[in-house]
């Protein structure tokens, strides 16, 4: 799907966190593994998610909502 408003302020947000952050969990480049999230309600990108390890983080770069890291999912049984 692609956005209808890329200049809106959020996606502008999310645009510069992907340029300068790395994920706080698995330490990848936002720019490498970052994907915007897009919200039916808001009708904007609210969200970013690192397909690395399923972190999503909001506009401000705090962690909505917590991922595994790939490396760690079966590690725990062994």
């Amino acid at each position: 799907m692609q956005f209808r408003n890329p200049k809106s302020k959020n996606f502008k947000k999310l645009k510069e966190i992907t340029r300068n952050k790395r994920c706080i969990i698995c330490l990848h480049k936002m720019k490498n593994t970052g994907v915007f999230v897009w919200s039916v309600k808001l009708r904007d990108c609210n969200r970013i998610k690192c397909i690395n390890c399923l972190t999503i983080y909001g506009t401000d770069f705090n962690i909505k909502t917590m991922g595994i890291p790939m490396g760690e999912v079966g590690s725990a049984w062994d």
